[in-house]
């Protein structure tokens, strides 16, 4: 019964992923319409062809910010609005936009102007492949915590030890490691790893005791979520594992507290990789007033140095403020680094 609610639960958010990308689509095409009527529309409007300035904003600039920022604010308002937060592609909705609009296209208009906006769905490809990285940047991806396939066991023997076994080259191979960061600080070893699946290992010293925890997760990336668990990640799982444990188990090193149940370990080791798949956008609640304010005077600082120089052609006054900010934007990222 747990089974069959959990495919219908998938098949669900599924159809409602699909029905999102389509709205978008539909938005998007709508918006396309209305463009495209007002640039037929322009001789009877304005009695004539439009002056130089506004003729390069209605041909060159609106079909830029059409192309390369309604998707994207699509994609987040939309994502943003499904309980699942699942990414809705700007490419998605490029691509059902414009097969919708060429539908109409092709019945209302004639043939060099479907030219012209086959040429506009080729530049909004490329221009959606390229949104799409950017909206995972800004949104992140879905993720749950029981995605995650945890594995865990305690070694007893030193951090130095175990740290200088699992960097032999001919483990990291067979493992699948494909970096690794080490917190000397900390005594904590992070390695990052990828074969049929994801998954992160991390090896902490449990000093003063001589032993370590190794903590590991595994997971199912897609391009826009976590795949819930399956039966090829529990397998994957107990290959990684295994051969780990056999790493130690020749070199003589005892092992215990070995399981596949949740930790305390493997808890933190999960939230940190799902805070590491969150976006820009769900980052912003952590965001204190204070920090808001520092947002806020830096678009203002932004905009009084483009309006100083664009406007007022007051180079000397722009130039001396942009150095300013930057200089205060170096010590910020500074200070943030050094911070706690």
């Amino acid at each position: 019964m747990q089974a069959v609610k959990s495919r219908f639960s998938n098949n669900f958010e599924l159809v409602r992923w699909v029905t999102y990308v389509f709205i978008g689509g539909a938005v998007y095409a709508s918006i396309w319409q209305v463009y495209a009527d007002f640039l037929f529309g322009i001789p009877q409007i304005f009695g004539g062809p439009l002056p130089a300035p506004l003729g390069l904003i209605t041909i060159f600039v609106l079909p830029s910010v059409l192309i390369f920022v309604v998707p994207l604010f699509l994609s987040i308002i939309l994502t943003r609005s499904k309980p699942e937060k699942q990414l809705v592609p700007p490419l998605y909705i490029n691509l059902v936009a414009f097969a919708w609009f060429m539908g109409f296209a092709l019945i209302r208009y004639t043939a060099d102007i479907i030219v012209a906006f086959a040429l506009f769905g080729i530049v909004g490809f490329f221009g959606g492949t390229l949104l799409n990285r950017v909206a995972i940047y800004l949104l992140g991806i879905a993720v749950n915590p029981d995605d995650f396939e945890s594995y865990s066991f305690t070694v007893q023997t030193d951090f130095k030890t175990v740290q200088s076994m699992i960097e032999i080259e001919k483990y990291r191979e067979n493992i699948g490691i494909i970096r690794s960061e080490l917190d000397e600080e900390k005594s904590v070893l992070t390695l990052i790893g990828r074969g049929a699946y994801h998954f992160v290992l991390e090896v902490g010293s449990n000093a003063p005791s001589v032993s370590c925890a190794i903590n590991a997760a595994f997971y199912d990336r897609a391009d826009w979520y976590v795949k819930p668990k399956s039966e090829g990640l529990k397998e994957s799982v107990e290959a990684v594992a295994s051969y780990l444990k056999s790493i130690f188990e020749r070199n003589q090193i005892n092992i215990i507290d070995v399981g596949s149940k949740e930790t305390p370990g493997t808890q933190l080791l999960v939230r940190s990789i799902m805070d590491e798949m969150e976006g820009v956008i769900p980052r912003y609640r952590q965001v204190s007033r204070i920090g808001w304010l520092k947002i806020g005077a830096l678009i203002g600082a932004v905009i009084f140095i483009g309006v100083s120089a664009f406007i007022f052609r007051d180079l000397p006054t722009s130039i001396g403020s942009f150095i300013v900010l930057l200089l205060y934007v170096v010590f910020e990222l500074r200070s943030g680094r050094e911070g706690p």
